[in-house]
């Protein structure tokens, strides 16, 4: 790579025109290594099926398929020592905003390799994030190796992530906004220019090996009248709550998988196992299922009912192949999930009214677009990406219009997508690629003053000052007899009403109104925004559910507690950051492990006790101080030691510092 370096020096290229020439390369190889990977899947996809029908019980084979699949899987990533802490897009989203971009490209081959034999035995997953791992990891590691700045890294590996979805869809348009919309979080001219140049060469060099016709082919459909429009937006408002319980059952899976007893040698094959037993009955729900869209897509004739439960059946075999431990995407599942709620809906609507409606084909496209961006939360991708792989403009309206609801809709239900709920699990929150305000990281509910003093509208100044008294408290909610919110009054204003000679006057009279209210489930940043704006000092919580209930109250003393608490977990997460980018810099794994009073080695100076081959002691934090370790320093109960290393090593010396290995 030294040359490379040497002659941009030498005909003295900006590193802005070395990036464009290098995201242009980048995408030529990310269009091969999408191409390399297709080819790779339906050849071994052919012949595993192919064999297990030469049998005489070859549907059972068929069957075990995914089992042996598993225990494949399985071994190749534990000989690869990849372990996946973060769905893959996630951790691209992640590399981009922490680590610059750096990503152990290393581990690439036996991921994908992983996923080919994954996506082959019919594990209910789809191709397209290992398609965008595949050129995103190619940016990242030439890089490093060229050694330029953090910002061309983080547009490289962009770069390489459009080039990915351009050459797996054949979108180069759509490819530029994934990049754009999910991993950069904004639109710039220097960026766009870059992700055009690698999508165009990835998005050719698929079309080259693999032909120039869309990803699926799909016959003509009118948007027959604007009466129809409503019945297109409740099929938005129906793709945006299916989204939300995807990305809630991928990420609930997820962690129920990981509180199994059972290893993951045991685990995936036996979620292979039943994988293979489903294909028995519902072969259309294994494997990335293009074929099944295609059909839906191309009007063949199928049943409502049997569109829906194909469609359930998706929304719960591709987060169980996952947890399992399968390697592959969510982005084609939430294709197909769309797909079959479009068809049904569709196919309903052809039953009850069929001269005012279109083919239930066309409401399974506009369907397919708007289940996707709901759960990836990427509008314009979700548009530009079908009608690139449809090629159809004539329903671009219905098309937008239920786009649109679904992820108004969706966003409010589950704040992560399907990539950013990874982040927002561990404290993560990234805005535009970088962390965001503190104060954003802070729900009301987890500071509001459940205690509020309520007064009824019909009482008098002198009684509600008396009660305000009692409880020692600055301001009351005014409340109707049904225990409705009416109004809100202060101490002083009270006190101002008392000594102008107003004592019987009810309290309605003097109550301020209308109310400024948040809900329990927004940030602190936006309470803070509306007691400014409005230039108060407290502001009333209320049920999302029922406005006019008032469950709490945020008061000046709430905001100091969300600013100290906001400190914390920013300091915490700064923590987290640094190892993250220590991770991506190193390739080795850190881990934080208290030593327990019963451990071995309690009482022992480090130069004597056995640690693995694979693992240091990086930093000892004692109370309030972080030591330096050497060979002379004795560990005490109640230290947090920095281990860093190999994971198998790591686990050893984590045993090595509880009490159960004290035996």
């Amino acid at each position: 790579m030294g040359w490379l370096r040497w002659h941009r020096l030498r005909i003295h290229l900006s590193e802005n025109a070395f990036t464009l020439i290098l995201a242009s390369a980048i995408g030529l190889g990310a269009g091969i290594g999408v191409v390399l990977f297709r080819r790779a899947v339906e050849g071994l996809s052919q012949e595993l099926y192919a064999l297990a029908s030469l049998w005489p019980s070859g549907g059972w084979i068929q069957a075990l398929i995914p089992m042996f699949g598993g225990l494949a899987v399985v071994a190749i990533l534990r000989i690869s020592r990849e372990r996946e802490e973060m769905p893959g897009v996630a951790s691209l989203i992640l590399a981009i905003a922490t680590a610059g971009g750096r990503l152990p490209y290393w581990k690439i081959p036996g991921r994908i390799l992983a996923a080919i034999l994954s996506i082959s035995v019919g594990a209910s997953v789809g191709p397209e994030d290992p398609s965008v791992q595949i050129g995103a990891n190619l940016g990242s590691a030439l890089g490093q190796r060229l050694r330029i700045s953090e910002d061309s890294m983080r547009l490289l590996v962009a770069a390489g992530a459009a080039g990915g979805i351009a050459a797996a869809f054949n979108a180069p348009i759509a490819g530029v906004l994934f990049a754009t919309e999910i991993l950069l979080g904004e639109f710039a001219a220097a960026p766009i220019t870059a992700l055009v140049l690698a999508a165009v060469a990835a998005a050719l060099i698929a079309q080259i090996f693999l032909g120039p016709h869309p990803a699926f082919d799909v016959p003509a459909y009118t948007f027959r009248h604007p009466l129809e429009l409503p019945l297109y937006l409740i099929l938005g408002l129906a793709a945006g709550l299916i989204a939300v319980v995807y990305i809630r059952l991928l990420y609930g899976m997820r962690e129920a998988a990981g509180r199994l007893p059972f290893p993951d040698w045991i685990q995936t094959p036996v979620a292979g196992f039943i994988l293979g037993l489903i294909g028995l009955v519902a072969p259309q729900a294994l494997g990335v299922g293009y074929s099944t869209i295609e059909a839906v897509l191309q009007g063949e004739p199928w049943r409502p009912e049997l569109a829906l439960t194909l469609m359930f059946l998706k929304m719960i075999l591709t987060p169980f192949s996952l947890a399992a431990g399968f390697v592959g995407g969510v982005f084609a599942p939430a294709l197909f999930i769309g797909a079959m709620l479009g068809y049904g809906y569709g196919a309903f609507l052809n039953d009850l009214i069929p001269a005012w409606v279109a083919p239930p084909s066309a409401y399974a496209m506009v369907a397919m677009a708007a289940v996707l961006a709901g759960a990836v939360r990427a509008p314009f991708t979700a548009t530009l990406l079908l009608f690139e792989m449809t090629r159809d403009y004539r329903i671009i309206l219905p098309l937008m219009a239920a786009v649109g609801l679904s992820t108004i809709l969706s966003e409010p239900l589950q704040p992560g997508s399907l990539y950013t709920e990874a982040l927002r699990r561990r404290g993560l929150r990234l805005s535009r690629g970088r962390d965001v305000d503190v104060m954003e990281g802070i729900r009301v509910e987890e500071v509001m003053n459940p205690s509020v003093v309520r007064i009824p509208r019909e009482m008098t100044v002198e009684a509600a000052l008396e009660v305000l008294t009692q409880h020692r408290r600055r301001t009351a909610i005014v409340e109707t007899p049904e225990g409705q919110l009416w109004g809100i009054v202060t101490l002083r204003e009270l006190e101002t009403a008392l000594m102008d000679g107003r004592s019987e006057e009810l309290v309605d009279r003097i109550a301020r109104r209308p109310v400024i209210t948040v809900f329990p489930d927004e940030s602190m940043a936006e309470a803070v925004r509306r007691m400014g704006a409005w230039d108060i000092g407290q502001v009333p919580v209320v049920s999302r559910e029922d406005p006019q209930r008032v469950i709490g109250i945020v008061r000046r003393e709430e905001v100091v507690r969300a600013y100290d608490l906001a400190l914390a977990r920013k300091r915490l997460l700064q923590h987290r950051l640094d190892q993250i980018r220590l991770r991506a810099l190193s390739g080795v794994e850190i881990i934080e492990v208290p030593v327990e009073a019963d451990s071995p080695a309690v009482g022992r100076p480090l130069g004597e006790i056995p640690w693995p081959s694979g693992c240091r002691i990086a930093v000892v934090r004692r109370k309030s101080f972080s030591l330096i370790p050497n060979g002379r320093l004795i560990l005490q109960p109640g230290d947090q030691a920095v281990l860093i290393g190999e994971p198998e090593a790591l686990k050893e010396a984590q045993r090595l510092l509880s009490s159960s290995s004290s035996g």
